[in-house]
């Protein structure tokens, strides 16, 4: 009879990233995994078929409790135009973080297919419900922030402007003060206009 092992795969989890965060990629092994966590490599593969699966499982896991943090932070700022500028300051510092992980893990999914025709092809990382969360999470920001509490811009509005805000946030490549003012001005710009 196999031997139960109690939340097993939070333990290869949260050992996962530890290695991979204070050594990097190439460090996280499932032998070593198996080893550090007093476990059978056998026992790594019932829950992770492979090392892809485990840094999926580490991208989840790295954002989760990035996101509970931005959370914790739009939740207890005054509403104030300056919040946008708290939350990209952490938002950038939480991407340093995660020694970029993102990538990495679409990387690996996209390097074991053959043609990748869009971004939905990658099964194992869950694009959609990250995309979703950090929406929500950018909806939430901006209703803090720029939105007087007796007058609400129109959801669709409200979903574009969210969408925009983090495409650009999440993909400047210098993150720099100017930027993330820019982005802050013309949400404010942009409220004054709908609102």
């Amino acid at each position: 009879m196999p031997k139960i092992i109690k939340d097993a795969d939070k333990k290869i989890t949260a050992r996962a990233v530890q290695i991979f965060l204070e050594e990097g990629f190439e460090h996280v092994d499932i032998r070593r995994i198996a080893k550090e966590c007093k476990i059978g490599v056998g026992t790594v593969y019932n829950y992770f078929p492979n090392k892809k699966a485990i840094m999926t499982e580490v991208f989840n896991a790295l954002w989760n409790d990035s996101f509970r943090l931005l959370d914790q932070l739009i939740e207890s700022a005054e509403p104030s135009p300056e919040l946008f500028l708290e939350y990209a300051e952490a938002l950038y510092r939480e991407m340093g973080k995660k020694n970029g992980i993102g990538k990495l893990v679409i990387w690996l999914e996209m390097s074991d297919m053959k043609h990748v025709r869009d971004l939905e092809s990658v099964k194992l990382l869950d694009l959609a419900k990250f995309g979703t969360t950090h929406i929500n999470q950018i909806k939430a920001l901006i209703n803090k922030s720029f939105q007087p509490s007796e007058k609400k811009l129109d959801p669709e509005d409200l979903d574009r402007l969210a969408e925009t805000t983090l495409l650009m946030l999440m993909t400047s490549p210098t993150k720099d003060q100017a930027h993330v003012l820019f982005i802050r001005d013309m949400i404010e710009g942009y409220m004054q206009k709908k609102v």
